[in-house]
């Protein structure tokens, strides 16, 4: 193996792993998230700090937390039953600026499933989505 392609197949492993460090990262906060939430619902928070942060260009950044609450506030819009592919629709609809990707609408819906403000409708099975309904 030459030098160049020991570089190149190097490089493509060290971004395969940060970006598994990433996603790592991201598992950990949401599931601090739900932990903060059931915190919250017994105590709530003292301060007034907001999940949502904004950059100096005045883009809303997803930080933690923020996914589940933007689904939430966007519950009552939604159809009596709704997938969460129309859910991740209605999310884009309402904050055209956020890149709420539909995965992270689809965890997000699993943790209010978990916390009971959503209840699954119907069980999705191969190519067929779940169907979700408010609780």
């Amino acid at each position: 193996m030459n030098a160049t392609k020991y570089q190149e197949l190097r490089d493509k492993i060290e971004r395969e792993y940060r970006a598994n460090l990433a996603a790592l990262d991201r598992i950990q906060s949401l599931d601090e998230d739900l932990e903060s939430d059931n915190d919250q619902q017994v105590n709530p928070p003292k301060d007034n700090r907001s999940s949502k942060s904004e950059s100096a260009d005045g883009d809303e950044s997803t930080g933690k937390g923020v996914v589940i609450k933007a689904v939430s506030e966007i519950l009552s819009n939604l159809p009596a039953e709704f997938t969460a592919r129309e859910a991740a629709s209605a999310l884009d609809a309402e904050h055209p600026k956020s890149d709420f990707k539909e995965a992270s609408v689809k965890q997000a819906i699993g943790r209010l499933v978990e916390l009971g403000k959503v209840k699954i409708a119907a069980q999705g099975s191969g190519r067929s989505p779940n169907k979700y309904r408010r609780a």
